[in-house]
């Protein structure tokens, strides 16, 4: 049989090891958000832009006619 301090030493490791992964697993879920909101927002800002060009064009030939 094995010894307390074996069992204790097993148990151990298995408890580190669990933790270990939940940390890790939460840390890698967190820098995914974090990219996809930084993707979002940069998606937001080209469409923003895209409309002020829009815009601005629009103004210009509208200004043209009058």
């Amino acid at each position: 049989m094995a010894s307390i301090n074996v069992k204790v030493a097993r148990w151990t490791a298995l408890a580190l090891g669990v933790t270990y992964g939940l940390v890790h697993r939460r840390s890698l879920v967190n820098a995914e958000a974090k990219k996809k909101a930084t993707a979002e927002y940069k998606h937001r800002e080209e469409l923003i832009n895209e409309a002020k060009l829009a815009y601005s064009a629009s103004k210009k030939h509208d200004d043209v006619r009058i």
